[in-house]
């Protein structure tokens, strides 16, 4: 596929050139389509709430990463006003693909055909990610074609190319515990020299919540996920 194909939402004037490009996955938020797996635990307005708050924390870190590309490629039904809304200085173009594998593919190719030699993805289900840690990303793409931050739940929170490979996606099972293995396998057929960064988590679920809650119960750093933070200490679960 083509860039022409793939579109784009907005441009911001002025936009970096920058070699490397951080590409953000996220979902307008919408009753009913985020943090479902915390249904129970909080309401449908808080589940948003929460979602939101993920998200502002989640492009905060991103900004910190300097002379980079900052891309969110979102997710929608219709125009994404509310992320639109919240994504000042980034460039927003919509996801494009059936699977997740074939959306994380076509953003690559977007990226590497406006100039990027190194290009990360993360999502916004990990908002306690550090800068540290996506930086360190892009400096094992100065050696390494592939670099991947494994969850603990079998699956990752980024991935990270130096050249757009589709072959590295295929045959996945997305949304199960084999996601890191088959993509591995992948690379191994695929003769891709990978390097894993620091096992993290995502927050899906009442586990995730709870790590959450004790890592930024324990942080002295008043920025640390400020908004996911604020949102917590305001909302108890039910």
């Amino acid at each position: 596929m083509t860039h022409a194909d793939y579109g784009s939402f907005r441009s911001p004037k002025g936009f970096s050139r920058a070699q490397r490009a951080l590409i953000v996955f996220a979902k307008e938020p919408v009753p009913g389509k985020v943090k479902t797996r915390l249904k129970g635990r909080f309401s449908d307005e808080d589940r948003v709430r929460l979602y939101r708050a993920f998200v502002k924390d989640t492009l905060a870190v991103s900004r910190m990463i300097k002379n980079t590309r900052t891309i969110l490629a979102f997710s929608s039904a219709k125009t994404p006003h509310i992320l639109n809304s919240m994504a000042d200085g980034f460039e927003m173009v919509k996801q494009k693909g059936d699977s997740l594998g074939e959306r994380m593919y076509n953003a690559l190719l977007y990226a590497r055909e406006r100039g990027s030699s190194q290009t990360v993805i993360i999502g916004t289900d990990s908002p306690s990610l550090g800068r540290r840690m996506i930086e360190r990303a892009f400096q094992a793409l100065t050696r390494k074609d592939v670099v991947i931050g494994p969850c603990v739940d079998g699956g990752y929170y980024l991935i990270g190319m130096k050249e757009p490979c589709e072959e590295i996606f295929q045959g996945v099972a997305w949304s199960t515990a084999s996601v890191l293995k088959n993509t591995l396998d992948n690379t191994r057929l695929l003769k891709k020299t990978t390097m894993l960064l620091k096992e993290w988590y995502d927050v899906d679920d009442a586990s995730g919540l709870k790590r959450l809650r004790e890592d930024l119960r324990k942080s002295k750093d008043k920025d640390f996920a400020a908004h996911t933070k604020s949102f917590l200490e305001n909302n108890p679960v039910l």
